[in-house]
């Protein structure tokens, strides 16, 4: 299996996750000045500001670009692999977030916290686990499109055309939804099918991104991207994002190539690749879980904080390696097998 897995894109995946991590971990520093006034601090601040933009645009357009390895599975086998992998985290770890988030107001008999958040589940606008839901819409929807023949360029039309308009719904902020916009699934969506494309006319993506015009127009979008980002106010998926963001793939995918050469980075970024939906998922509440315990032990969170991404980072890392001996562990990320033939046979 190891032989048949891309490398840059494990390369990227990795980082991405762990960007993704540093993002939630780093967002605790803005509460105290006194870290906050430290160079390292302000040092991953930037960089946490710099990869906005990129993150979960990228994460999606990796995720498409493997679609046609599956597209032509039956229907059926299909879907059930989708909700299996997909929408059975989205929900478990959707519920544990509802308790974890409200837990005060579980106590409490205080339900409309709760009735909020249900919502939130039922659209795909939960704080982590949004990126399953839009991941199972894509997956359902891509191959539909696919088959259908559709023009690209239709597509990506038809989703810049909804990604403007649905701006003017407004049933996020209802229901106090502050880390999503509306127009976002079909922001994110034209990246997601960007890779599906790419994947499916087996296009040699990496070998583009050694082409020196190609790298050069890149450097400047990324420039352009930079720009965009640390001087004007304007939201991450604003379509004005698109066109630098899109066209900077293929200097990351060949700095991607350039990473996985040294040795001990490429194994620790395969590793996170490879349990990605581990990291993903765990990382909050491990996070959230720390805090509360150096809050209750009263210890200075100028000391805390910088040791609670090691600490979160390693406790993955030895509850990965304690899940491969407890299979029964597996059930945080799939359904139980027999219970899940049963359903899926069912439908």
């Amino acid at each position: 299996m190891a032989k048949e897995r891309i490398v840059w894109m494990d390369m990227m995946r990795g980082s991405l996750i762990l960007l993704v991590i540093i993002q939630h971990w780093i967002s605790d520093f803005n509460l105290h000045d006194n870290l906050s006034g430290s160079l390292i601090y302000y040092g991953i601040y930037q960089v946490k500001i710099f990869f906005a933009p990129y993150r979960m645009e990228l994460l999606f357009f990796l995720s498409g670009f493997i679609v046609h390895k599956s597209i032509n599975k039956n229907l059926k086998e299909y879907l059930k692999g989708k909700i299996k992998n997909l929408l059975y985290p989205y929900i478990f770890w959707s519920l544990a977030f509802l308790a974890l988030y409200n837990f005060s107001s579980l106590l409490s008999g205080e339900y409309i916290p709760i009735l909020h958040y249900l919502q939130r589940i039922a659209i795909g606008a939960t704080n982590l686990t949004w990126f399953l839901y839009f991941l199972f819409v894509y997956f359902v929807i891509s191959p539909i499109i696919i088959r259908t023949k559709a023009n690209i360029v239709c597509v990506f039309i038809t989703a810049i055309i909804l990604c403007y308009f649905s701006s003017a719904i407004n049933i996020y902020d209802r229901i106090g939804v502050e880390y999503l916009e509306e127009g976002d699934i079909f922001y994110y969506f034209i990246f997601f099918y960007s890779g599906c494309y790419c994947g499916l006319k087996k296009y040699d993506i990496q070998g583009l991104s050694k082409n020196p015009t190609m790298l050069t127009i890149a450097l400047l979008c990324v420039i352009a991207t930079a720009i965009i980002n640390f001087h004007t106010g304007i939201h991450k998926t604003s379509l004005l994002y698109l066109p630098p963001v899109m066209l900077s793939i293929p200097l990351l995918i060949f700095l991607a190539t350039k990473i996985e050469k040294v040795k001990i980075i490429k194994r620790a970024l395969t590793h996170v690749s490879l349990n990605s939906i581990v990291y993903y998922l765990m990382h909050l509440v491990l996070l959230i879980i720390f805090s509360k315990i150096f809050e209750v032990l009263h210890i200075n969170q100028n000391y805390a904080i910088p040791i609670k991404l090691p600490l979160t980072l390693l406790t993955i890392y030895l509850f990965i390696n304690l899940k491969r001996r407890l299979s029964f562990l597996d059930i945080l990320f799939q359904p139980p097998r027999r219970k899940f033939s049963n359903i899926t046979n069912a439908i």
